[in-house]
């Protein structure tokens, strides 16, 4: 005796990939905008090249209050 399958159309098919569809840009949306956000928000967060240029200035005017006269540092 035969096993019964049952049958398919095309049309029952396309039906359920049609339903799956928005699901779909439902998810993959949001994945987007927070793979774009995770780029975005560091580039905003990093320092100019003048911001770069305050900070060395600063940096060196403070290695060098922190010489003597003789251009020793404190505790050598």
């Amino acid at each position: 005796m035969p096993r019964s399958v049952p049958f398919r159309t095309s049309h029952t098919s396309h039906t359920s990939r049609a339903s799956r569809t928005p699901r779909r840009v439902a998810l993959v949306a949001p994945a987007v905008l927070g793979a774009f956000a995770l780029t975005v928000l560091p580039a905003a967060a990093t320092s100019t090249p003048a911001q770069i240029a305050t900070s060395k200035t600063n940096g060196v005017a403070y290695v060098k209050s922190l010489q003597a006269a003789d251009g020793s540092y404190a505790g050598s």
